[in-house]
């Protein structure tokens, strides 16, 4: 059984430098769109008092956006010269998905402590991580126009 699904899997076209930059193109697009509701979410998790459910409801639709984007750069192709991309991508997706995890861990916590309510205000949202995203989407841009 095994061996028929990699016989399968091994026909399916390979594709090109190209069409993975067009790929990352796409997933880093939708990921800088998200910023916007990531920040709000983090945002509203980090005021004092108790969080809105609404809040673990938009945070769930944005970590399950985010996860979802990792899974579609897992599965892209490994080619040479987009692997230290791929390999940047994952780390940065995983990151906006992390923090948004945290911020809702922090927001409705199984036990609330000082120590957790300390870190819960502290978080302002995605931070400096989230201009290396932009960066990256400017850097696979400019490698999209390079290669037409």
């Amino acid at each position: 059984m095994v061996r028929l699904w990699a016989q399968r899997r091994d026909r399916r076209p390979k594709a090109t430098v190209w069409e993975t930059l067009v790929t990352f193109s796409g997933i880093v697009d939708r990921a800088v769109e998200l910023q916007l509701d990531a920040d709000a979410v983090i945002f509203a998790c980090a005021q004092p008092g108790e969080t809105p459910p609404s809040v673990a409801k938009e945070a769930y639709r944005v970590a399950s956006a985010y996860n979802r984007l990792v899974s579609w750069t897992l599965d892209s192709p490994e080619l040479g010269s987009t692997r230290d991309l791929r390999a940047e991508l994952i780390t940065l997706l995983q990151y906006h998905l992390i923090m948004v995890h945290y911020a809702v861990r922090f927001a409705f916590p199984k036990s609330r402590t000082a120590k957790s309510e300390q870190r819960r205000l502290e978080m302002t949202g995605l931070g400096a991580r989230a201009a290396e995203l932009r960066a990256a989407r400017e850097h696979i841009e400019a490698l999209l126009r390079q290669s037409e």
